[in-house]
């Protein structure tokens, strides 16, 4: 990958506090001199110098109020190894009158439907009683008789 993977690997990770200016001199030292004689790790150490500067010249962005609570959670959750409880819920499961809406729907529609179905209190013969709600319909009858004659012409005529 470069001369001097032995060095990259021993200072990576000193690189970040080297840009901030957190470490101790001895090992600042030692860093300069490694960026000095390894163009991996002085490449390196630019392209971290360009990434903060670019992050520092980003537009601040809007969070949630409870963001830091909830990423602190979240981070600490995954260095235990438990699983998150789902963040995402929408705020109206928090609210008590959205669940109660879903309450007072369902017992309305079963409401609805327990007066409006019939009713079948001979179920054990088979039969059913007819519901106070259903429509009575008489089959149409047929006069029996003489034929009625043509238009305008009466029996007596014909």
């Amino acid at each position: 990958m470069h001369n001097c993977n032995d060095a990259y690997e021993k200072y990576f990770s000193y690189f970040s506090g080297y840009i901030e200016g957190d470490i101790n001199p001895e090992i600042r030292k030692e860093i300069d001199l490694v960026i000095a004689d390894c163009p991996a790790c002085r490449e390196t150490l630019h392209r971290m110098v360009m990434v903060r500067e670019n992050l520092a010249n980003l537009n601040p962005v809007a969070t949630a109020p409870d963001f830091d609570r909830r990423l602190h959670q979240a981070i600490q959750s995954a260095k235990h190894g438990r699983n998150l409880p789902d963040l995402h819920l929408p705020q109206m499961t928090n609210n008590w009158k959205f669940p109660a809406t879903i309450a007072a729907v369902i017992l309305g529609f079963t409401a609805w439907f327990g007066i409006f179905q019939e009713t079948t209190p001979n179920a054990g013969n088979g039969s059913l009683q007819e519901s106070s709600m259903s429509p009575s319909i008489n089959p149409p009858q047929v006069e029996r008789g003489p034929a009625l004659p043509q238009s305008g012409k009466q029996l007596s005529e014909a």
